[in-house]
């Protein structure tokens, strides 16, 4: 009797031990949330610094090689007139609690936009506000389609997706009928 109530109570502690860390990441990851959003709001209201500062500020792993391109988003498009984004790619993998960060980026420097972020793997952890995240497979037409006809027309979109050639192409002649007219399409690491 007493074996099996050792067993009974090292199998509850274990589950136990294992909800706790999940809980522990999720709580992280939200204070890590909390942090950036308000943050980058607070930068956005007394400065007026640049989308590459944004980035770094998130966290998000852009690299300094595309601070011109992202820049240019100041002078081609009037921040406060963009009200939908689109990034394929989230990050993070498929690891609990774990990218986003240039999501939260757009939504702290495009203040009045809609931020939609796609990734094959669930990242609904992230959801916040004016930032929502959808699953989705990039090299799916269909898929592809219906977040046009559901979330679409947009004035961003980003695929930092999967980063192969045939799923940019296929998100690209997919969804850039879904772009406003003077709206920006930025394909990474081509």
């Amino acid at each position: 009797m007493k074996k099996i109530i050792i067993k009974i109570l090292s199998v509850i502690l274990k589950k136990n031990i294992i909800e706790i860390s999940v809980m522990i990441k999720k709580i992280r990851f939200n204070i890590k949330k909390y942090s950036i959003y308000y943050r980058l709001r607070f930068i956005n209201f007394f400065f007026n610094f640049k989308l590459s500062s944004f980035i770094k500020l998130s966290g998000a792993k852009k690299g300094d090689e595309y601070n011109d391109i992202y820049n240019t988003l100041d002078i081609l498009i009037n921040k406060k007139k963009v009200k939908k984004i689109l990034e394929i790619g989230i990050g993070g993998h498929n690891l609990d609690y774990r990218g986003g960060e240039s999501l939260l980026c757009w939504q702290g420097f495009f203040t009045n936009s809609k931020i939609y972020g796609a990734d094959i793997i669930d990242k609904s952890f992230i959801d916040f506000k004016n930032l929502k995240t959808i699953i989705l497979d990039q090299g799916n037409i269909e898929e592809l389609d219906a977040v046009g006809k559901n979330f679409g027309m947009f004035d961003i979109i980003i695929d930092d997706g999967s980063h192969f050639a045939n799923h940019q192409r296929i998100s690209f002649n997919t969804l850039f009928k879904y772009l406003n007219d003077g709206g920006i399409y930025i394909i990474e690491d081509v």
